[in-house]
């Protein structure tokens, strides 16, 4: 998925989901993983975010128009279900840029 702001591009995603008990895997396209998560009878636990720079892979480079190896801010989440077992990786990179960043999730 790709974030636009004035016409560029400034972020991308890329979300998976492991084999697990939660039956969710593969490239399943947009979704909110909450509704997805009740739709398959799946109770969200716990979250975790880290935040680190890192420098643009050339998939990603091409995607936001950077050159490969611009320092971009690189955003791992992990979300499991109550038992424990992952449910989502997300990973994203994002172009830095004097623009406001709001992540919410309800």
């Amino acid at each position: 998925m790709m974030w636009s702001w004035t016409g560029n591009a400034v972020r991308t995603r890329n979300n998976s989901f492991p084999q697990s008990r939660s039956g969710l895997k593969g490239d399943i396209g947009n979704y909110s993983i909450l509704a997805l998560a009740q739709c398959h009878g799946i109770r969200l636990g716990r979250a975790s975010e880290k935040l680190t720079m890192s420098g643009a892979p050339p998939p990603v480079a091409r995607l936001l128009e950077v050159e490969p190896g611009e320092m971009l801010l690189r955003l791992d989440r992990l979300i499991f279900c109550r038992h424990d077992d992952l449910i989502e990786w997300h990973m994203g990179f994002c172009r830095l840029e004097d623009q406001p960043r709001l992540a919410e999730m309800n």
